[in-house]
């Protein structure tokens, strides 16, 4: 009889040692290839030797619930729970609630993360035109439709989903000859709104007309001899650009193309009908604009006009800002810049300076800023960068520079001011110095 009894102690104990061992060795209840069913991509469970519970989500902030009482905002540690099961839930606004039950063990603590989704829902956007309205043949509808996103363009059969995130939205319509509409709705977490909008043609008006530069040298180059005509206009037309010099000539004459946008823009160069540079001189830069209506109602017609001046003396050209103020290369010089106007400079160099210590050991470089708030002030400042295998230098340093004479074309004369700091730049070429100076040419 000693064997049957023999026998089962044989089969008990084997299964005694191995819930002890589940209960009180750390790592095994959250073995890596045994994740529980509740996680998600980016959730991270350890288990460690220890004791308790730590929580952590990502966003932090989350209110903690243990078996339906609320523990406090993750992240947290819980340190006075006994072994056995819990029901944890994590909640944020604006974010997917989680829920999931969790075993403790003895000896053990148990650290989770986890990943809050975004809660979101669906706006189902329906467009057509209003009662009344044309057809598409006569006055297009190609809607752009907004909500908290970029502007997307709906077809008008069907409309557009947007997904977005839960809560109150604002969505807006807009196409161009048609008056916009906008609507606030409420975006359910999973669920799904339908808006609808019934848009109206819109009346033929001219806004927000204003010039890229009110005082230009058409000598300067590129976009820097120009100045440019924007405005916007609310629905299809066309129209002409006049300039009148201040004897009220005209001087110059374009034809617009058709009008099939919000924004528009014309670029005057400074030069006549025959490509001629005009005077120096103030000059009226019109626009006569017409709307082509989509039924057999009487054109509108609108005019604006806006003043420019054309001024030769303010010369633009880019100079180097190596030393920290404006010049050839090392060279500072008198140069200013027009009032208003700015440069953007940067310079990489290559070489192998004798300090540096062999060829692409360094490669020095810098960035430069100059502006003149005044036609005869002109503030400037440059970092120095010069990254090296052993030790990196950096210098900064900044000027103020003031034209006090200037002859176009015979002589010109400054004085300026500059501080700098600099920390191991003597592999640069770049060179920066602090002191008055003056500057002629």
């Amino acid at each position: 009889m000693k064997y049957p009894f023999f026998g089962a102690t044989a089969f008990v104990a084997p299964v005694l040692v191995f819930v002890l061992v589940l209960f009180t060795c750390p790592g095994l209840l959250y073995a890596q290839d045994s994740r529980p069913d509740w996680a998600l991509t980016g959730d991270e469970i350890e288990e460690t030797e220890g004791q308790g519970l730590v929580l952590r989500s990502n966003p932090s902030g989350a209110k903690v619930f243990i078996d339906g009482i609320e523990r406090g905002l993750t992240p947290i540690r819980l340190e006075t729970l006994r072994p056995g099961y819990y029901l944890v839930g994590m909640s944020k606004e604006g974010y997917v609630e989680r829920r999931f039950r969790v075993r403790l063990g003895r000896n053990s603590l148990v650290k989770i993360s986890v990943k809050l989704e975004e809660a979101r829902g669906t706006i189902l956007v329906k467009i057509k035109s209003g009662e009344g309205a044309p057809d598409s043949a006569k006055l297009p509808l190609r809607p752009l439709v907004s909500a908290d996103v970029e502007a997307v363009e709906s077809p008008v059969s069907g409309g557009v989903t947007l997904n977005l995130a839960a809560g109150i939205r604002t969505v807006s319509v807009r196409a161009f000859g048609w008056e916009g509409d906008e609507t606030t709705v409420y975006v359910g977490e999973g669920a799904v709104a339908t808006v609808e909008f019934a848009l109206k043609p819109a009346a033929f008006a001219l806004s927000n007309a204003s010039l890229s530069r009110s005082v230009f040298n058409p000598a300067n180059p590129g976009a820097l001899g120009a100045t440019v005509f924007n405005f916007e206009v609310s629905a299809p037309g066309t129209g002409t650009f006049l300039v009148f010099n201040a004897q009220g000539e005209k001087v110059f004459e374009k034809q617009l193309a058709a009008f099939s946008n919000w924004s528009q823009n014309i670029s005057w160069d400074g030069r006549d009908n025959f490509g001629k540079l005009c005077p120096d001189g103030e000059y009226s830069l019109t626009l006569r604009l017409r709307s082509l209506p989509y039924d057999n109602s009487a054109a509108v017609e609108q005019e604006e006009s806006l003043e420019a001046v054309i001024d030769s003396s303010k010369e633009i050209f880019p100079l180097t800002l190596s030393s920290g103020k404006a010049g050839l290369l090392f060279a500072p010089g008198p140069f200013i810049l027009p009032g208003g106007s700015f440069q953007i400079e940067g310079s990489l160099l290559f070489g192998s300076p004798p300090e540096a210590g062999g060829a692409w050991r360094s490669l020095p470089f810098q960035a430069a800023f100059r502006f003149s708030p005044l036609d005869e002030l002109e503030v400037s400042a440059v970092l120095n960068f010069v990254p090296a295998m052993e030790d990196t230098g950096i210098g900064f340093g900044g000027a103020v520079k003031w034209e006090y004479f200037n002859m176009p074309g015979f002589f010109e004369a400054a004085a300026g001011a500059q501080v700098s700091w600099v920390k191991n730049t003597s592999a640069s070429p770049f060179g920066l110095s602090s002191g008055i100076e003056l500057f002629s040419l």
